[in-house]
C-alpha cells in the first residue's frame, strides 16, 4: 500500500517573529502575504489554500511579552499539493521549540487495487475473527450509507481522544483508502520517531 501522510495539528512555545518567517519561507514555502490575514490584539491568523482546495493552512500566532503561542495545522490538500514540502525538515524545525502534536492523520492508499468491497464488509461483519487492534477492541467496526450506497467503515469513534480511522473509496483515484487519525501526543511523538520522507514504509512500521 502506498502511504502518505494526511494531515498534522501541533502547537509550538517559544517562537519570535523570526522564527514565524522562517516557518513560512523556509519550511512551509508559502509566502506570508499570500495568506488571508486577520488580526486581533496580539494575535495574528493566517490561512492558506490551495486554488479551490479548501483551507490548506491555518496558522494561529500570539505573542506577548513574555510568551509565545503557535498552533500549526496542515490538511490533506496541503499535502497533495506542496511538492517541495519535507515534514521531516519540520519536525527537526519544531524540536527547537516546546511543542505537542494535536492531531496526526495517516492515510494507506489500496494502489494496487488488493482490495474490494465484498472482501471488506465481510472482514467487518465478522470483526472477532478478521479484525485486531485498539480500533476495534471497544467497538465493531460499523458501516456508514447513503442512498443505499457504501459511504464509509467508522474504526473507533471520532469523539476519541486517543484515535479512530476511516474506510472509504476516494473519489478520484478509486483506490479504497484507509485513515487513521492520531490524537494523543504522546503516541504520535512515537511515530514520529522514525519517520522518513523517503522511507515511509519503516516509518509506518512503528504505528
Amino acid at each position: 500500500m502506498d502511504i502518505e501522510i494526511h494531515g498534522l495539528a501541533l502547537s509550538a512555545q517559544g517562537m519570535i517573529s523570526e522564527d514565524v518567517d522562517t516557518l513560512f519561507n523556509d519550511i512551509l514555502f508559502i509566502p506570508k502575504h499570500t495568506c488571508s490575514y486577520y488580526e486581533f490584539g496580539t494575535t495574528q491568523i493566517f490561512k492558506y489554500s490551495f486554488g479551490k482546495s479548501g483551507e490548506s493552512m491555518y496558522i494561529r500566532y500570539f505573542l506577548g511579552d513574555d510568551k509565545s503561542n503557535l498552533n500549526l495545522n496542515l490538511h490533506g490538500s496541503f499535502f497533495d499539493n506542496s511538492p517541495d514540502f519535507s515534514l521531516k525538515k519540520l519536525l527537526n524545525f519544531v524540536r527547537g521549540f516546546r511543542h505537542d502534536f494535536k492531531q496526526l492523520d495517516i492515510a494507506f492508499n489500496d494502489n494496487k487495487k488488493c482490495l474490494d468491497k465484498k472482501q471488506l464488509l465481510h472482514w467487518c461483519r465478522d470483526s472477532d475473527r478478521y479484525c485486531k487492534g485498539g480500533l476495534v477492541s471497544r467497538q465493531v467496526p460499523y458501516t456508514v450509507y447513503g442512498n443505499r450506497k457504501l459511504v464509509r467503515i467508522q474504526l473507533g469513534s471520532a469523539r476519541s481522544k486517543s484515535n479512530y480511522g476511516t474506510i472509504y473509496r476516494r473519489p478520484d483515484t478509486k483506490f479504497w483508502r484507509v485513515e487513521i487519525k492520531l490524537k494523543h501526543d504522546g503516541k504520535i511523538k512515537y511515530v514520529l520517531d522514525r519517520y522518513h520522507d523517503r522511507k515511509r514504509q519503516q516509518f509506518v512500521n512503528r504505528h
